[in-house]
């Protein structure tokens, strides 16, 4: 069960919705502990350093109907924050402000950790449970 974050639903009421299904056990987690504390560690940056930060531009929640396509969409979701983390981390290191480069380092260990942890679970789905798990 996935909360929509849309134009009536922030990024932290989104979280805080999924997190409270968690604890009713309602539904699981996978790889969240760490999204919100990364929210508010970056907003804090950015309120720091007198920025205005802008959490209205979301992108889409992408649900898979079964197993092996939630692992594949997340799969791609974490490949494309890899990719966001990497170029603000070489744009930081550029303009010399390595509080945030490495503010960003350690989201993009997190998120290839993250990574590593899904294509795990798809091999293991593949080798294991093979078509009766789609």
């Amino acid at each position: 069960m996935l909360g929509k974050i849309g134009a009536t639903c922030s990024l932290r009421k989104t979280l805080e919705y999924n997190e409270e299904k968690v604890i009713q056990q309602k539904a699981i987690c996978l790889h969240a502990e760490n999204f919100l504390k990364d929210a508010d560690e970056l907003i804090e940056h950015v309120l720091y350093l007198e920025g205005v930060p802008n959490v209205q531009r979301l992108g889409t929640v992408h649900v898979g109907e079964t197993v092996p396509e939630q692992f594949k969409t997340d799969l791609q979701a974490e490949k494309e924050m890899l990719m966001l983390l990497s170029e603000g981390i070489a744009h930081c290191a550029k303009v010399g402000d390595y509080t945030t480069r490495h503010m960003l380092e350690d989201m993009a260990e997190d998120v290839d950790e993250h990574i590593d942890w899904i294509e795990t679970q798809m091999e293991t789905v593949k080798q294991v449970a093979g078509p009766r798990y789609e």
